[in-house]
């Protein structure tokens, strides 16, 4: 491959400057590229054969040497090198754009808006290959600018592991797995990758099992104290979500001014779920109340993987067996809503659930409510 550079007069401006070109040469193949820059032709003549270096010398130096970084990067990598590439290479900046993570993801969300836009995939459900992506790339320390080829077997598995550290349920690891799947598949039909990381890698969808606290672990929480202010803190963004139901990712978003009376007598958050955009709405009890004001409604949050980290440590110091992390608090709330009597299709528009069928998932029953039940209905009988 040859690489040269010309400055035609007979492409002269009214200036009297002429474009830059790069001529590449490749197995009796040409192409020919205008350069974003322009020179007199005489004086570019003489810049180019002068001993010294100069300012146009070294930025032509410069595109010469990433051309040839690409050159070298393909035969490493056993990619084909063709005009056609290096011209996609140009165009991108003189990056390989074609084969990084970003270059994959930005053309399959461009497929996946072709579908949404024209109604054969909900808004929903592309957003949730968006959050997703956000989690692979959160959870393996990967980037946009990475090589496609940073995705390897040992990564899936990687990210299998950080999302059940992060507490996730089986049946969301699964569809996280699906979604990152989607995009691989996507990039071995378009070949921009050679071998699928998935390959050994096997997606159990089981159901979910809800994990929550007793009113009694709740309380043991709430009586404890904590070693620390951080730990304290935790210990009240933790009971806010028992007591409000809302997810990690919303608590951490509020603002003084969600919190709103508007004549009810009441004070409430209705706001979008960032996950959903589904909008909530939580009315405040006293306990949730007491936690915001001692704030001042600046609740002290923290990522969330520190948030889960404390959460393990706090489980130890209250005696709680259960795996503590972000999700159980909301599993708590909505599961005692539902066992005190509170009908599902409010519970449903507390969670920020468009479907009341979505907050079944949550009807976990206490042994006490069965009894409960079962001790209307003997009084029912005997009545009759």
């Amino acid at each position: 491959m040859s690489i040269k550079f010309w400055c035609r007069a007979s492409k002269r401006g009214k200036g009297g400057k002429s474009p830059v070109e790069m001529v590449i040469n490749l197995d009796g193949e040409r192409l020919v590229t205008l350069l974003p820059r322009r020179e007199d032709p005489n004086s570019f003549q003489k810049q180019m054969s002068a001993r010294r270096t100069n300012p146009l010398r070294e930025y032509l130096n410069a595109i010469e040497s990433r051309i040839r970084e690409y050159e070298t990067s393909c035969l490493r990598e056993g990619k084909a090198i063709s005009l056609g590439n290096i011209k996609t290479f140009i165009e991108d900046g003189f990056t390989e754009r074609s084969g990084t993570i970003g270059s994959l993801t930005d053309d399959f969300f461009k497929s996946l808006r072709l579908k949404r836009d024209s109604g054969a995939m909900t808004p929903k459900r592309y957003r949730k290959y968006e959050i997703a992506l956000d989690h692979f790339l959160e959870g393996t320390g990967l980037n946009p600018k990475d090589r496609i080829s940073a995705i390897k077997n040992r990564t899936i598995k990687d990210f299998q592991n950080y999302l059940v550290g992060e507490g996730f349920e089986p049946g969301t690891i699964a569809g996280f797995l699906q979604c990152l799947k989607s995009i691989v598949l996507f990039g071995l039909q378009n070949g921009m990758i050679k071998e699928n990381p998935f390959t050994g890698i096997k997606i159990g969808r089981k159901a979910n099992k809800v994990r929550f606290l007793s009113e009694e672990e709740v309380t043991r929480i709430k009586r404890k104290r904590m070693p620390t202010e951080g730990l304290e803190h935790v210990k009240d963004l933790f009971l806010f979500q028992c007591y409000t139901a809302l997810s990690y990712c919303d608590l951490a978003l509020l603002e003084p001014s969600d919190f709103q009376t508007k004549g009810t007598g009441f004070v409430f958050i209705e706001k979008p779920r960032k996950k959903t955009g589904v909008t909530f709405l939580v009315v405040l009890l006293p306990e949730a109340l007491s936690i915001a004001k001692k704030y001042g409604y600046h609740l002290p949050v923290i990522s969330n993987q520190r948030y889960n980290v404390n959460l393990k440590e706090i489980a130890t110091l209250c005696g709680i067996e259960k795996t503590l992390h972000s999700h159980v608090g909301r599993h708590t709330a909505a599961t005692f809503l539902l066992n005190k009597g509170v009908p599902m299709e409010i519970v449903a528009k507390v969670l920020g659930h468009s479907t009341a069928a979505q907050t079944r998932h949550y009807a976990k029953l206490l042994d006490d409510s069965v009894f409960r039940e079962f001790k209307k209905l003997e009084s029912r009988i005997e009545h009759k």
